[in-house]
């Protein structure tokens, strides 16, 4: 059962800036966050806020973003790499916020975010690590999958002589 006054609380401090900033820049205040999915935090908005949807979130997993060898495959450091943009699909919360979203939907996996400066350009560490192997087999798999296609359609058009 949702606790709607609970976790509305914790969307207002966390939700809205997520909306508001460039995604490209996640400038939050220094301190230690849990990465949580955007995709997750915008059914969960939309499940909290508006009492006729039906799409429960489902579990709070970050699997996704964790490798075979316990690390993470994203570097959020790494922002202005087009061929990387996994940094537009995670928003750090709050420590608590985190602990309240897996108390009500379960989950696995945990990823955290640690802001150490406010200045702009200020080194993000995460724990655990980053595994740049397995952030680059991620990269080259989506990088492949953006040029899959199940039907392709081709029309020659052949000179006649």
């Amino acid at each position: 059962q949702k606790n709607h006054s609970s976790l509305c609380r914790t969307f207002s401090r966390v939700r809205s800036s997520a909306r508001n900033q460039n995604s490209s820049a996640r400038q939050v205040p220094p301190g230690e966050y849990c990465l949580v999915p955007l995709e997750w935090l915008e059914t969960w908005y939309e499940y909290v806020s508006d009492h006729t949807v039906d799409r429960v979130p489902g579990v709070l997993n970050l699997t996704e973003f964790l490798c075979d060898h316990g690390l993470a495959n994203i570097d959020p450091n790494i922002t202005d790499d087009e061929s990387d943009r996994s940094h537009e699909r995670y928003y750090p919360v709050p420590l608590d916020s985190f602990a309240e979203f897996r108390r009500v939907y379960g989950g696995e996996g945990e990823i955290r975010y640690i802001v150490a400066s406010a200045k702009l350009g200020s080194v993000i560490t995460i724990q655990p690590g980053t595994c740049t192997e397995c952030r680059l087999a991620r990269v080259e798999r989506e990088r492949v999958a953006a040029f899959s296609y199940d039907t392709t359609v081709l029309r020659l058009l052949v000179g006649g002589a």
